[in-house]
């Protein structure tokens, strides 16, 4: 939000963690379930359902674009005193699959990313942390409301977010 207070950015899209205060807007894009996913061959494959401890003990791979590795499921697992092991991090959805099929690693991922994956030399799990969806949702700061180009583009996110 301080990105957004600054004018260095126009809007956000975040989770329900990012609380906004009464300088922004912000409206619901949709929500999200997130799951497991491992290789067939991996030690935990043969369970039902992982629990946070194995979870959080094991290796992961992370998608994200930034190079950093901590996301919302590390605040997840911070807020229950836990950390996870981010082995690998990659910056693309592209290349997850094949690092998961030859690892033992974890990756954590939309439900919708998953089925797009389309693997069938995996295993998928619920995500051990959370009870109910990501509620995400885009934020901009009061003072940008008006602009016709970022509403425009705001709109556009709105729209096509209302079809996922």
């Amino acid at each position: 939000l301080k990105e957004l207070e600054a004018a260095n950015i126009d809007f956000v899209i975040a989770g329900q963690q990012l609380q906004e205060t009464e300088n922004f807007i912000s409206h619901h894009l949709y929500d999200e379930d997130f799951v497991c996913v491992i290789r067939k061959g991996h030690p935990l494959a043969k369970k039902k359902q992982l629990t946070i401890k194995e979870f959080s003990q094991s290796k992961h791979l992370m998608v994200t674009t930034t190079g950093k590795a901590f996301g919302f499921v590390d605040y997840l697992l911070e807020a229950k005193g836990l950390k996870r092991r981010v082995a690998l991090t990659v910056n693309q959805f592209l290349v997850a699959p094949s690092i998961i099929r030859q690892s033992n690693m974890i990756l954590t991922v939309s439900k919708r990313v998953s089925e797009r994956f389309r693997l069938d030399s995996v295993k998928v799990f619920p995500l051990p942390l959370l009870t109910k969806p990501l509620c995400l949702k885009i934020i901009w700061h009061k003072r940008t409301d008006t602009n016709s180009g970022n509403k425009w583009m705001r709109d556009k996110i709105i729209n096509i977010c209302k079809k996922i």
